[in-house]
């Protein structure tokens, strides 16, 4: 399922009740379309504290996800609210008392809440929005093949860049759809991530292969 607004409220209400003891004030809730953090809360800064009507959670509708995992982040996010709310010190922003309350919700409750609130590798798979993602595929000298997604606009340096590299055997350009590269950030400088044969055969053999002179980039006839 996808997050929506009655989703949320019905949710959030239930488990104020249930897991919060009605302790939670009413804050903002938000549909929004990050791509790579499935939810988040947000709070004035510490000088504000006790003014919740600038107070929100934020759940993405990017992604198709079960709806256990819907609610798992939507407490996530809570927890971070009852935190505030209560004006406890905390130690990090899921440090020792974040991480009391959600072993305690997990432990009690049946819940799986996790630390991260990033977005799993499959629910990247299932982002709504395909974007044209750009990225090349080096072989180095160490026998391993890596992947650099970039922005389109940086295409050409670091075209210019790998083609320097004495590291660098080779290397070829692709453009693809699968929302499975969207876990590799778009870079403006080579970033190197190493890719298993398994990945490549699966994904890149459905991308299209570009061919790149360094001033100009087109799809290999």
């Amino acid at each position: 399922m996808r997050a929506d607004y009655a989703y949320m409220k019905r949710t959030f209400d239930w488990a104020n009740r249930e897991i919060f003891g009605g302790r939670l004030p009413e804050v903002e809730l938000r549909l929004g379309s990050a791509g790579r953090v499935f939810g988040m809360f947000r709070h004035p800064r510490a000088d504000a504290k006790g003014d919740f009507s600038r107070c929100s959670i934020t759940l993405s509708t990017r992604f198709d996800v079960p709806e256990e995992e819907v609610t798992d982040t939507l407490i996530h996010e809570m927890i971070h609210l009852f935190i505030y709310a209560e004006g406890i010190a905390d130690d990090g922003p899921h440090g020792r008392w974040f991480r009391h309350h959600m072993m305690k919700i997990n432990r009690e409750h049946g819940r799986h809440i996790t630390v991260s609130g990033r977005c799993t590798d499959k629910m990247l798979e299932s982002d709504s929005r395909r974007k044209h993602r750009f990225f090349c595929l080096s072989r180095h000298r160490n026998g391993n093949t890596y992947i650099t997604v970039c922005a389109q606009s940086c295409i050409f340096k670091i075209h210019g860049l790998m083609s320097g590299w004495p590291v660098v055997e080779g290397f070829e350009w692709f453009v693809s759809t699968d929302p499975w590269f969207s876990r590799y950030p778009a870079s403006r400088t080579p970033k190197l991530y190493r890719i298993a044969q398994e990945d490549m055969e699966r994904h890149i053999a459905a991308a299209t292969k570009l061919v790149c002179d360094g001033k100009k980039i087109k799809v290999k006839k």
